[in-house]
């Protein structure tokens, strides 16, 4: 804590979240590690408060060190938040991080409750294989998604429901009607065979509002 002193950080309620980070980010020693702790920060700008036991969590962990005149992060030492919120708050901040195919993979991972195989995400996104393994690459640091394997087939999924729940909110809720949409429609033409349709089906129609149809489709799955 005593190393924050150096960046002169104000005691919190002095000063605008946003000046804050941007000052201390201008102090970090790379581009790769400027992005990583602004991710780590978007869950914290609402109030410098907040804001400023985010830094002192990041250095009580090891995540942040002053060295040589510079600051060093390395998010992979930083503890997951406790907070539920404050949980939801960081993934929403890292969802708004990303970009293109990246964006639109984890945005169809996010509205659906269990793992995808590669074929149906690559049908209800509309990516391209080549698509998904490039954003598949470009989230891993973020480690939000596991992927899977059995035999040839692989199967795609977020890494937990909290973190699932988390990215979820940061989509506006047109954009989750249309996954889900999407998601109702492949699974129709795909058809009653596949593994836990009645389920799939349910949860979707019931995110969509659609109550009736997602009762009769979780009794058909019984």
């Amino acid at each position: 804590e005593g190393a924050l002193s150096a960046l002169e950080v104000p005691p919190p309620g002095k000063e605008d979240a946003d000046a804050i980070a941007e000052r201390f980010r201008g102090h970090l020693s790379g581009v790769a590690e400027q992005k990583s702790l602004s991710t780590f920060l978007q869950a914290n700008l609402q109030t410098s408060s907040a804001l400023h036991a985010s830094l002192k969590h990041a250095v009580a962990d090891g995540g942040l060190v002053h060295q040589h005149g510079k600051w060093h992060f390395h998010d992979s030492l930083v503890r997951p938040v406790e907070s539920a919120d404050t949980t939801a708050a960081y993934y929403q901040g890292l969802f708004r991080e990303l970009t293109g195919a990246a964006r639109d993979l984890v945005a169809v991972l996010a509205c659906h409750p269990s793992a995808l195989w590669l074929n149906d995400l690559a049908d209800i996104s509309g990516l391209s294989e080549t698509d998904i393994h490039d954003a598949v690459e470009t989230i891993r640091p973020y480690r939000i998604v596991q992927l899977t394997a059995a035999g040839q087939a692989r199967r795609l999924d977020i890494i937990s429901d909290q973190v699932r729940e988390g990215l979820r909110l940061a989509l506006k809720k047109p954009e989750q009607e249309r996954i889900h949409r999407r998601t109702i429609a492949h699974f129709v033409q795909k058809g009653k065979d596949s593994a836990d349709y009645f389920e799939i089906m349910s949860y979707h129609h019931e995110q969509l509002g659609l109550t009736r149809e997602a009762l009769i489709m979780r009794i058909r799955a019984l």
